[in-house]
């Protein structure tokens, strides 16, 4: 679903007036021709290709007649030229070598209009890939009062994509962006899947703008991930945790209340250290015996456990928590994710490789307002 601009200060008629909904546009890069699905702003338009639709600057296209049109000045691209279709590619970066250059990672950047007052109107959010290897990304935008926006698409090795445009009154709304990933060259020691999620706030204006050569504008910089995530060929087992240490920082930490929760359900599992809250959701951790109860009721009893434990980190503001949800098939996993976008002070959680709990644990991170 896109988000289509309407009653916008900052919208360029002039270009409106001669590219209008449901033309036919031919890329000046790559020669292919598309049809305006609407406009996201001013500079931004919707095309779609092949049933695939992804934005595209004005200055990047020009209007033509549809493919099947008589006119000479039209090709239509053929899947049957390989050669052809592959310069097509390499010159929109799909088809780029990996370089040798540092890995600087993949980051998030919003850019911000004004209005004649000099006011945030409105950010294109870029996707940068600053990493030297193509790869393909779907993206999801949540929201309290806006319907759900998904784009996918590949991309080249130190390229930049507008993904998305956000009104800035939606930051009220606190929305969540999900990226996913997925390498499309084999990289040694690199993971091939891997995902981030993090929440926007009205406050991240404060922060100070960074100017971007490849978008060539000063921009509002979230790192997604620093350095592309390092694999493990062998995903570990969870370990055995040291409950003897544990309790051991369980009485330095002094933490009464939990203290008084668990005398109420002593088998239940959560662990305290100096640094961090670890709670292991493994139902061997929660009841004595379950094997009677239904896989429904399990997970129910698993999910209200993980509920009680976050609102206890959020109670005494904890800066984040980890909780052991196991590989299994992650059905577990999935439903913590979806917990989670109903709590504001969640600011981002990732599913890293732990040596302690290898892929089979989630990291929260939150964030709370002054």
């Amino acid at each position: 679903m896109i988000n289509f601009v309407s009653n916008n200060e900052s919208i360029n008629y002039k270009a409106m007036a001669t590219i209008m909904k449901g033309d036919f546009v031919k890329m000046i890069y790559t020669g292919e021709v598309g049809q305006v699905k609407g406009w996201v702003d001013g500079e931004t338009l919707i095309v779609e290709m092949d049933g695939v639709e992804f934005p595209v600057f004005t200055d990047h296209i020009q209007k033509t007649e549809a493919p099947n049109a008589s006119s000479s000045t039209v090709t239509k691209p053929s899947i049957n030229h390989p050669k052809r279709a592959a310069e097509k590619l390499k010159a929109i970066g799909l088809n780029s070598q990996i370089d040798d250059l540092p890995d600087q990672g993949i980051h998030c950047l919003l850019q911000p209009f004004f209005d004649t007052d000099g006011d945030i109107k409105y950010f294109n959010i870029h996707l940068h890939n600053d990493t030297g290897i193509p790869i393909s990304f779907s993206y999801t935008c949540t929201s309290k009062n806006q319907s759900p926006y998904s784009f996918s698409k590949e991309m080249g090795g130190r390229n930049s994509m507008i993904v998305h445009s956000l009104e800035f009154d939606q930051l009220n709304d606190k929305p969540s962006l999900e990226f996913s990933f997925k390498l499309l060259k084999i990289s040694p020691n690199k993971k091939k899947e891997f995902s981030k999620v993090f929440k926007l706030k009205p406050k991240l204006v404060l922060q100070p703008t960074r100017h971007i050569a490849i978008v060539d504008a000063y921009v509002y910089c979230y790192t997604l991930f620093t350095q592309l995530p390092k694999n493990k060929e062998v995903e570990q087992p969870v370990k055995a945790i040291n409950h003897e240490l544990i309790n051991t920082q369980l009485q330095l930490n002094q933490t009464i209340s939990t203290l008084a929760s668990k005398e109420t359900n002593p088998t239940s599992e959560t662990f305290f250290n100096l640094k961090e809250r670890i709670v292991d959701l493994h139902m061997e951790q929660l009841a004595k015996t379950y094997g009677h109860l239904p896989k429904r009721h399990i997970l129910a009893q698993q999910l209200k456990h993980f509920e009680d434990e976050i609102k206890g980190a959020i109670t005494k503001r904890e800066d984040h928590m980890i909780v052991i949800h196991g590989l299994g098939k992650g059905k577990l996993k999935q439903e913590i994710i979806k917990l989670l976008r109903d709590y504001e002070e969640v600011c981002a959680f990732r599913n890293d490789y732990d040596p302690r709990f290898g892929f089979g644990a989630t990291k929260i991170l939150f964030e709370y307002e002054d």
